[in-house]
Protein backbone atom coordinates (compact mmCIF):
# COMPACT_ATOMS: atom_id res chain seq x y z
CA UNK A 1 0.00 0.00 0.00
CA UNK A 2 3.05 2.25 0.58
CA UNK A 3 4.16 1.44 -2.83
CA UNK A 4 0.39 2.69 -4.18
CA UNK A 5 0.56 6.17 -2.38
CA UNK A 6 4.01 7.54 -3.00
CA UNK A 7 4.48 5.70 -6.94
CA UNK A 8 1.04 6.03 -8.51
CA UNK A 9 -0.76 8.49 -6.68
CA UNK A 10 0.18 11.49 -8.99
CA UNK A 11 0.00 14.80 -6.40
CA UNK A 12 1.32 12.52 -3.76
CA UNK A 13 4.45 11.52 -5.67
CA UNK A 14 5.07 15.05 -7.61
CA UNK A 15 4.84 16.28 -3.07
CA UNK A 16 7.72 14.02 -2.74
CA UNK A 17 9.43 15.26 -6.09
CA UNK A 18 8.78 18.75 -5.28
CA UNK A 19 10.65 18.40 -2.04
CA UNK A 20 13.84 16.63 -3.94
CA UNK A 21 13.71 19.45 -6.73
CA UNK A 22 14.40 21.74 -4.00
CA UNK A 23 17.04 20.01 -2.83
CA UNK A 24 19.00 19.52 -5.91
CA UNK A 25 18.92 23.33 -6.71
CA UNK A 26 20.41 23.42 -3.19
CA UNK A 27 17.13 25.57 -1.79
CA UNK A 28 16.18 24.83 1.86
CA UNK A 29 12.42 23.79 2.88
CA UNK A 30 9.78 24.33 5.25
CA UNK A 31 8.11 21.16 5.31
CA UNK A 32 4.16 21.35 6.68
CA UNK A 33 3.20 17.62 7.25
CA UNK A 34 -0.40 16.25 8.99
CA UNK A 35 -0.67 14.55 11.63
CA UNK A 36 -0.55 10.92 10.30
CA UNK A 37 2.23 11.01 7.39
CA UNK A 38 1.38 7.98 5.16
CA UNK A 39 4.14 5.89 5.55
CA UNK A 40 6.90 8.14 6.21
CA UNK A 41 9.82 6.00 6.36
CA UNK A 42 9.01 5.73 2.43
CA UNK A 43 8.66 8.94 2.03
CA UNK A 44 12.23 9.87 3.18
CA UNK A 45 13.37 7.00 1.29
CA UNK A 46 12.08 8.30 -1.94
CA UNK A 47 13.49 11.79 -1.32
CA UNK A 48 16.83 10.51 -0.41
CA UNK A 49 17.03 7.81 -3.47
CA UNK A 50 16.01 11.44 -5.37
CA UNK A 51 18.55 13.06 -3.90
CA UNK A 52 21.29 10.14 -4.47
CA UNK A 53 19.94 9.70 -8.24
CA UNK A 54 20.38 13.15 -9.27
CA UNK A 55 24.01 13.35 -8.33
CA UNK A 56 23.69 15.74 -5.35
CA UNK A 57 26.26 15.04 -3.14
CA UNK A 58 25.00 15.17 -0.19
CA UNK A 59 24.23 12.79 2.56
CA UNK A 60 20.86 13.98 4.69
CA UNK A 61 21.19 13.96 8.18
CA UNK A 62 17.57 13.76 10.63
CA UNK A 63 18.62 15.52 13.95
CA UNK A 64 15.52 16.22 16.50
CA UNK A 65 14.69 19.92 17.66
CA UNK A 66 15.72 21.12 20.78
CA UNK A 67 15.21 23.93 23.16
CA UNK A 68 18.85 25.33 22.21
CA UNK A 69 19.93 28.01 19.85
CA UNK A 70 19.90 26.01 16.31
CA UNK A 71 23.46 27.21 15.70
CA UNK A 72 24.41 25.61 19.14
CA UNK A 73 23.08 22.63 18.26
CA UNK A 74 24.24 22.21 14.58
CA UNK A 75 28.30 23.58 16.13
CA UNK A 76 27.65 20.39 18.67
CA UNK A 77 26.62 18.09 16.10
CA UNK A 78 28.91 18.98 12.63
CA UNK A 79 31.77 20.37 14.04
CA UNK A 80 34.58 18.31 15.66
CA UNK A 81 36.10 19.41 19.30
CA UNK A 82 38.97 21.90 17.76
CA UNK A 83 36.43 23.43 15.41
CA UNK A 84 34.31 24.35 18.32
CA UNK A 85 37.56 25.41 20.50
CA UNK A 86 37.50 27.98 17.91
CA UNK A 87 34.59 29.78 18.81
CA UNK A 88 34.57 32.95 20.39
CA UNK A 89 31.68 35.25 21.89
CA UNK A 90 30.59 38.19 20.11
CA UNK A 91 29.91 36.44 16.75
CA UNK A 92 26.84 34.83 16.08
CA UNK A 93 26.79 31.03 15.63
CA UNK A 94 25.45 31.58 12.15
CA UNK A 95 28.17 33.48 11.35
CA UNK A 96 30.90 31.30 12.57
CA UNK A 97 29.39 27.99 10.89
CA UNK A 98 29.14 29.71 7.35
CA UNK A 99 32.83 30.53 7.89
CA UNK A 100 33.81 27.18 9.18
CA UNK A 101 34.00 25.08 5.97
CA UNK A 102 36.27 22.33 7.55
CA UNK A 103 32.70 21.12 9.56
CA UNK A 104 30.74 18.65 7.75
CA UNK A 105 28.08 20.96 8.07
CA UNK A 106 28.14 22.37 4.86
CA UNK A 107 28.05 19.59 2.57
CA UNK A 108 24.92 18.22 3.97
CA UNK A 109 21.11 18.25 3.92
CA UNK A 110 19.68 18.67 7.47
CA UNK A 111 16.06 17.69 8.41
CA UNK A 112 15.15 19.35 11.44
CA UNK A 113 11.97 17.12 12.90
CA UNK A 114 9.94 18.40 16.04
CA UNK A 115 9.70 22.26 15.09
CA UNK A 116 7.05 24.15 16.64
CA UNK A 117 5.86 27.25 15.08
CA UNK A 118 7.81 29.20 17.94
CA UNK A 119 11.07 27.27 17.14
CA UNK A 120 10.55 27.15 12.86
CA UNK A 121 10.54 30.99 13.55
CA UNK A 122 14.24 30.45 15.11
CA UNK A 123 15.73 28.37 12.14
CA UNK A 124 14.07 30.60 9.94
CA UNK A 125 16.02 33.69 11.56
CA UNK A 126 19.17 31.35 11.17
CA UNK A 127 19.16 30.05 7.90
CA UNK A 128 19.53 33.80 6.09
CA UNK A 129 22.01 34.41 8.56
CA UNK A 130 24.34 31.22 8.07
CA UNK A 131 24.19 31.77 4.50
CA UNK A 132 24.98 35.48 4.55
CA UNK A 133 28.35 34.43 6.06
CA UNK A 134 29.30 31.73 3.34
CA UNK A 135 31.75 32.47 0.99
CA UNK A 136 30.62 32.56 -2.59
CA UNK A 137 32.55 29.96 -4.26
CA UNK A 138 32.32 27.72 -1.06
CA UNK A 139 29.29 25.31 -0.06
CA UNK A 140 26.12 25.62 2.11
CA UNK A 141 24.10 23.31 4.26
CA UNK A 142 20.68 22.60 2.57
CA UNK A 143 17.49 22.60 5.22
CA UNK A 144 14.62 20.46 5.32
CA UNK A 145 12.13 21.59 8.49
CA UNK A 146 9.52 19.68 9.26
CA UNK A 147 6.29 20.66 10.69
CA UNK A 148 3.40 19.18 11.80
CA UNK A 149 1.15 21.74 11.75
CA UNK A 150 -1.56 22.50 9.25
CA UNK A 151 -1.04 26.45 8.69
CA UNK A 152 1.24 27.47 6.41
CA UNK A 153 3.57 30.63 6.71
CA UNK A 154 6.15 32.26 4.44
CA UNK A 155 9.22 31.92 5.24
CA UNK A 156 11.72 34.85 4.58
CA UNK A 157 15.39 34.19 3.40
CA UNK A 158 14.96 32.23 0.67
CA UNK A 159 13.00 28.53 2.62
CA UNK A 160 10.36 27.30 0.36
CA UNK A 161 7.16 26.62 2.09
CA UNK A 162 5.92 22.75 0.90
CA UNK A 163 2.62 22.02 2.69
CA UNK A 164 1.02 18.08 2.23
CA UNK A 165 -2.29 19.01 2.81
CA UNK A 166 -2.20 22.17 0.03
CA UNK A 167 -0.62 19.31 -2.35
CA UNK A 168 -3.13 16.14 -1.41
CA UNK A 169 -6.68 16.52 -2.13
CA UNK A 170 -9.65 14.09 -1.40
CA UNK A 171 -9.67 12.47 -5.29
CA UNK A 172 -6.12 11.47 -4.59
CA UNK A 173 -7.34 9.65 -1.73
CA UNK A 174 -10.29 8.45 -3.41
CA UNK A 175 -8.03 6.84 -5.81
CA UNK A 176 -5.76 4.99 -3.34
CA UNK A 177 -8.86 3.85 -1.99
CA UNK A 178 -9.71 2.50 -5.64
CA UNK A 179 -6.16 1.51 -6.75
CA UNK A 180 -6.10 -0.47 -3.06
CA UNK A 181 -9.71 -2.22 -4.15
CA UNK A 182 -9.16 -2.86 -7.71
CA UNK A 183 -7.50 -6.43 -7.68
CA UNK A 184 -10.46 -7.70 -5.72
CA UNK A 185 -13.38 -9.60 -7.11
CA UNK A 186 -16.62 -7.60 -6.00
CA UNK A 187 -18.35 -6.21 -9.32
CA UNK A 188 -16.90 -2.08 -10.65
CA UNK A 189 -19.94 -0.68 -8.82
CA UNK A 190 -19.25 -2.33 -5.48
CA UNK A 191 -15.62 -1.75 -6.00
CA UNK A 192 -16.63 2.50 -6.79
CA UNK A 193 -19.13 3.04 -3.67
CA UNK A 194 -16.33 1.36 -1.29
CA UNK A 195 -13.46 3.23 -2.13
CA UNK A 196 -16.30 6.32 -1.98
CA UNK A 197 -16.91 5.11 1.91
CA UNK A 198 -13.49 4.40 3.07
CA UNK A 199 -12.25 7.45 1.50
CA UNK A 200 -15.15 9.78 3.41
CA UNK A 201 -14.95 7.81 6.07
CA UNK A 202 -11.01 8.30 6.79
CA UNK A 203 -10.95 11.94 5.94
CA UNK A 204 -7.75 12.32 7.32
CA UNK A 205 -5.70 9.43 7.32
CA UNK A 206 -4.83 7.69 4.40
CA UNK A 207 -2.72 5.06 6.05
CA UNK A 208 -6.37 4.14 8.40
CA UNK A 209 -7.92 3.77 4.69
CA UNK A 210 -5.24 1.18 3.58
CA UNK A 211 -6.51 -0.68 6.97
CA UNK A 212 -10.48 -0.33 6.17
CA UNK A 213 -9.22 -1.45 2.54
CA UNK A 214 -8.15 -4.94 3.65
CA UNK A 215 -11.34 -5.56 5.31
CA UNK A 216 -13.10 -5.20 2.01
CA UNK A 217 -17.10 -5.96 1.76
CA UNK A 218 -17.51 -6.36 5.16
CA UNK A 219 -16.60 -2.75 5.72
CA UNK A 220 -19.39 -1.91 3.74
CA UNK A 221 -21.23 -4.36 5.63
CA UNK A 222 -20.37 -3.26 9.60
CA UNK A 223 -17.42 0.07 9.34
CA UNK A 224 -18.41 0.84 12.66
CA UNK A 225 -17.05 -2.57 13.89
CA UNK A 226 -13.98 -2.41 11.74
CA UNK A 227 -12.64 0.93 12.91
CA UNK A 228 -13.19 -0.28 15.89
CA UNK A 229 -11.03 -3.59 15.74
CA UNK A 230 -8.30 -1.80 13.39
CA UNK A 231 -8.00 1.13 16.82
CA UNK A 232 -7.75 -2.26 18.95
CA UNK A 233 -5.25 -4.38 17.12
CA UNK A 234 -3.73 -2.44 14.64
CA UNK A 235 -0.92 0.39 14.65
CA UNK A 236 0.08 3.19 12.33
CA UNK A 237 3.59 2.40 10.03
CA UNK A 238 5.44 4.35 12.43
CA UNK A 239 3.93 2.53 15.65
CA UNK A 240 1.46 5.20 16.49
CA UNK A 241 -2.16 3.74 17.19
CA UNK A 242 -5.13 4.57 15.28
CA UNK A 243 -7.47 6.94 16.60
CA UNK A 244 -10.59 6.75 15.03
CA UNK A 245 -12.65 8.87 17.56
CA UNK A 246 -13.68 11.59 14.76
CA UNK A 247 -14.27 9.04 12.31
CA UNK A 248 -16.70 7.39 14.41
CA UNK A 249 -18.11 10.47 15.59
CA UNK A 250 -19.26 11.29 12.04
CA UNK A 251 -19.75 8.14 10.69
CA UNK A 252 -23.28 8.15 9.72
CA UNK A 253 -22.85 11.61 7.95
CA UNK A 254 -20.27 9.94 5.90
CA UNK A 255 -21.58 6.99 5.28
CA UNK A 256 -25.04 9.29 3.86
CA UNK A 257 -22.52 11.08 1.77
CA UNK A 258 -21.21 8.03 0.27
CA UNK A 259 -24.36 6.89 -0.90
CA UNK A 260 -25.70 10.67 -1.85
CA UNK A 261 -22.30 10.35 -4.44
CA UNK A 262 -22.60 7.21 -5.05
CA UNK A 263 -25.98 5.35 -4.71
CA UNK A 264 -28.81 7.95 -5.74
CA UNK A 265 -27.30 8.17 -9.23
CA UNK A 266 -27.95 5.06 -9.44
CA UNK A 267 -31.46 5.54 -8.31
CA UNK A 268 -31.67 8.54 -10.63
CA UNK A 269 -30.53 6.08 -13.61
CA UNK A 270 -33.10 3.75 -12.56
CA UNK A 271 -35.79 6.32 -12.56
CA UNK A 272 -34.73 7.76 -15.88
CA UNK A 273 -35.05 4.06 -17.36
CA UNK A 274 -38.08 3.04 -15.63
CA UNK A 275 -39.50 6.49 -17.58
CA UNK A 276 -38.54 5.13 -20.50
CA UNK A 277 -40.01 1.99 -20.39
CA UNK A 278 -43.58 2.87 -19.74
CA UNK A 279 -43.52 6.78 -21.14
CA UNK A 280 -46.76 5.60 -23.05
CA UNK A 281 -48.52 5.22 -19.57
CA UNK A 282 -47.17 7.69 -17.83
CA UNK A 283 -48.04 10.25 -20.66
CA UNK A 284 -51.78 9.57 -20.46
CA UNK A 285 -51.89 10.54 -16.66
CA UNK A 286 -50.50 13.40 -17.27
CA UNK A 287 -50.82 16.26 -16.27
CA UNK A 288 -50.89 15.60 -12.71
CA UNK A 289 -50.24 17.18 -9.15
CA UNK A 290 -47.69 15.84 -7.76
CA UNK A 291 -47.49 16.07 -3.15
CA UNK A 292 -45.77 19.51 -3.57
CA UNK A 293 -48.24 21.19 -5.48
CA UNK A 294 -46.00 20.89 -8.54
CA UNK A 295 -48.07 20.28 -12.07
CA UNK A 296 -45.80 17.28 -13.33
CA UNK A 297 -46.61 17.83 -17.74
CA UNK A 298 -43.87 15.82 -18.93
CA UNK A 299 -42.84 11.86 -17.88
CA UNK A 300 -38.94 13.33 -17.16
CA UNK A 301 -40.70 15.13 -14.30
CA UNK A 302 -42.10 12.38 -12.82
CA UNK A 303 -40.04 11.76 -9.47
CA UNK A 304 -39.80 7.92 -8.46
CA UNK A 305 -42.49 8.79 -5.65
CA UNK A 306 -45.19 9.89 -8.13
CA UNK A 307 -44.27 6.84 -10.43
CA UNK A 308 -44.79 4.14 -7.47
CA UNK A 309 -47.83 5.61 -6.68
CA UNK A 310 -49.28 6.23 -10.53
CA UNK A 311 -48.37 2.26 -10.41
CA UNK A 312 -49.96 1.19 -7.22
CA UNK A 313 -53.22 3.07 -8.78
CA UNK A 314 -52.92 1.00 -12.15
CA UNK A 315 -52.17 3.81 -14.40
CA UNK A 316 -48.76 1.99 -15.19
CA UNK A 317 -48.60 -1.46 -16.01
CA UNK A 318 -45.71 -4.15 -14.96
CA UNK A 319 -43.87 -5.89 -17.15
CA UNK A 320 -43.14 -8.58 -14.49
CA UNK A 321 -43.99 -9.82 -11.17
CA UNK A 322 -40.73 -8.13 -9.61
CA UNK A 323 -40.72 -4.62 -11.18
CA UNK A 324 -43.01 -3.68 -8.89
CA UNK A 325 -41.20 -4.82 -5.82
CA UNK A 326 -38.27 -2.64 -7.28
CA UNK A 327 -39.94 0.36 -8.08
CA UNK A 328 -40.88 0.37 -4.13
CA UNK A 329 -37.21 -0.78 -3.36
CA UNK A 330 -35.50 2.70 -4.72
CA UNK A 331 -38.18 4.93 -3.82
CA UNK A 332 -37.49 3.87 -0.29
CA UNK A 333 -33.99 4.37 -0.39
CA UNK A 334 -34.47 7.78 -2.29
CA UNK A 335 -36.81 8.54 0.28
CA UNK A 336 -34.03 7.69 3.08
CA UNK A 337 -31.14 9.57 1.38
CA UNK A 338 -33.50 13.00 1.13
CA UNK A 339 -33.91 12.65 4.67
CA UNK A 340 -29.80 12.30 5.57
CA UNK A 341 -30.37 8.30 6.61
CA UNK A 342 -28.08 6.19 5.09
CA UNK A 343 -28.82 2.91 3.74
CA UNK A 344 -28.00 -0.62 5.07
CA UNK A 345 -25.62 -2.58 3.64
CA UNK A 346 -28.38 -5.07 2.09
CA UNK A 347 -30.07 -1.94 0.75
CA UNK A 348 -27.00 -1.22 -1.00
CA UNK A 349 -26.29 -4.68 -2.25
CA UNK A 350 -30.04 -4.84 -3.86
CA UNK A 351 -29.73 -1.26 -5.55
CA UNK A 352 -25.80 -2.26 -7.39
CA UNK A 353 -26.87 -5.59 -8.32
CA UNK A 354 -30.58 -4.28 -9.95
CA UNK A 355 -27.95 -2.18 -12.20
Amino acid sequence: MNNIWWRYITRANLFAQNIVDCLINEQSVALYLPRYVPWYDTLFYIIEDGVVNNGLQREIKIIDDSDDEPGRILMNLFCKKEIRAQYRIGKSYATFLGQQQASTLSSAVVWVRGLTANRLSQWQKFIPEYKRAVSKNNSCAVFVLEVRNDSIQQIPGGVESISFDSSISAYDKYTFCALGIASTGYSTSMKAYLAELISNVCTNDVELCAACIRYGIQFAKNPLECLQLIESTENHSDGTPYDVEDAIKELDYHIWESQIRMIYPMIEKYRSDFVNQHRRDIQKALPIENDFGDCIETPEDAEIGLLYSLTAQGAIQMMNNDEYSILRHYKEARNSLAHIKPLGYDEIDRIIRCI
